[in-house]
């Protein structure tokens, strides 16, 4: 019936950390992926959408 969050996510560019809430930041894991972070093959090929080409 109700939904709440149990996980919070604090992030940077470089060291994204996870914890549930209410957890001290000083507890809080690193955030890692298997395989490593190299996400360009998520992209190659790609077609940029009409989205992608917009600038602010």
């Amino acid at each position: 019936m109700f939904k709440y969050v149990q996980m919070t996510l604090a992030s940077n560019n470089h060291a994204p950390k996870y914890g549930t809430v209410g957890t001290s930041k000083r507890f809080y894991a690193l955030w890692t992926e298997e395989g490593g972070l190299d996400l360009t093959h998520l992209i190659e090929g790609r077609v940029l959408s009409e989205l992608d080409k917009v600038k602010d």
